[in-house]
């Protein structure tokens, strides 16, 4: 296996790891919804197998996130754990939540 493919299978695997800890779901309610054992869950955060793309697209939705947070060279530099959790609880929000809290953090900022 090629050095940047390797690389981007780790960088995939702790990214499904941490948006689905960030997301505050199992391995058993993921597996549930995509189809898979549990096991098969786990073993995608341990870098063994690799969803489909049908799944990733399943997981991308369920986690509030875009496929190009789930692999590195996009042209954005990585989220940090916080970050992450930010955006998918951001994602959540409803407009007026959304509009409050693009206030509040504009506000924050100074700008």
């Amino acid at each position: 296996m090629s050095s940047k493919l390797s690389e981007t299978r780790e960088y995939l695997r702790r990214r499904l790891k941490l948006f689905r800890e960030t997301s505050g779901v199992t391995p058993e309610e993921i597996s549930e919804i995509v189809g898979k054992k549990p096991k098969t869950v786990v073993g995608w955060e341990y870098g063994i197998g690799s969803p489909s793309l049908e799944e990733l697209a399943v997981l991308c939705e369920m986690y509030g996130v875009t496929p190009s947070d789930l692999f590195p060279g996009f042209g954005k530099p990585d989220s940090t754990a916080d970050e992450a959790r930010m955006l998918a609880t951001f994602r959540s929000l409803g407009e007026r939540e959304k509009a409050a809290v693009l206030e509040m953090a504009t506000l924050l900022a100074g700008k």
